[in-house]
């Protein structure tokens, strides 16, 4: 067969177990991908439509953690990597959100603590 010129060590189950693999997750790569766009589609529409208040702040601030996670995980595939990096990649998405909705939550208490 055409792998054993290249050299490679396959038999048919391993290629039968790759293929499947690889259309298993393109399956969900285009489920995690519409999951995106629906996500940012929403945010997007609420952030516009709705009046600011609280709930329209955490909503989306929780929204952008999502994303987040879902790209990290499944479009970079960092979900398998060592935890010091996989860790210091959503730590971003797990503290800017937050720290977004206090700043537009409580603007003068941010402002006390950031005045020289």
């Amino acid at each position: 067969m055409a792998y054993d010129r290249l050299g490679l060590d396959l038999n048919l189950p391993t290629i039968i177990r790759i293929t499947v693999t690889l259309m298993f997750n393109r399956k969900r790569l285009m489920l995690v991908w519409l999951i995106l766009l629906i996500i940012t589609l929403g945010n997007a529409l609420l952030a516009e439509s709705a009046e600011p208040s609280s709930w329209v702040v955490l909503i989306v601030c929780a929204g952008a953690a999502l994303k987040g996670k879902l790209v990290i995980d499944w479009l970079m595939g960092l979900a398998g990597t060592e935890r010091a990096v996989h860790w210091s990649m959503l730590s971003y998405f797990y503290l800017l959100p937050p720290i977004i909705a206090i700043a537009w939550l409580f603007p003068d208490l941010v402002e006390r603590l950031t005045t020289l």
